[in-house]
């Protein structure tokens, strides 16, 4: 499950045994703004040290894990709303 809008972390969501994760935050330019492989570590709406402007992200998650019995890759992507409180 991965949330629509963040302010100020998000911290993706799983309903099953992951055994390996990656997730990539990208802004509207395709640029990559976020990256991690650890499950538990979450986006704090930052770009490098700064602030990421309020506005559409695009999030994109590579997961290999058990889904009713057969191990297999998932990737899900989609758009996340950012609002940074000024």
């Amino acid at each position: 499950y991965m949330p629509n809008s963040i302010n100020p972390i998000l911290y993706p969501q799983a309903d099953c045994d992951l055994i390996d994760f990656n997730m990539r935050i990208f802004n509207t330019l395709g640029q990559l703004v976020f990256e991690t492989d650890d499950f538990y570590r979450g986006w704090d709406g930052r770009d490098g040290l700064l602030r990421a402007p309020t506005g559409m992200y695009i999030y994109q998650l590579t997961y290999y894990a058990e889904d009713w019995g057969e191990y297999k890759t998932q990737v899900k992507k989609g758009k996340i709303m950012v609002y940074q409180d000024r």
